[in-house]
């Protein structure tokens, strides 16, 4: 892990690193936080290489389909 990573940055990155691939909901209830700050999160992780998409699957509690994310 990135030891300029910060705050929720270096949360989410644990958190994938600690349960897998997961989505940004998965993710934000993992870290008991609002998925808004996570999705952002992923996002810009995302632009920094550091996250991944791993496939596309559906999300049980709400039955969409959405994108699923691991560690690059």
């Amino acid at each position: 892990m990135s030891a300029e990573l910060k705050g929720r940055h270096r949360q989410v990155v644990a958190a994938l690193d600690e349960i897998g691939p997961a989505c940004s909901q998965a993710i934000a209830d993992h870290l008991n936080a609002p998925m808004n700050s996570i999705g952002a999160r992923v996002f810009e992780l995302r632009e920094l290489g550091l996250v991944t998409k791993s496939h596309r699957a559906m999300w049980e509690p709400t039955k969409r389909n959405v994108n699923w994310w691991k560690l690059a």
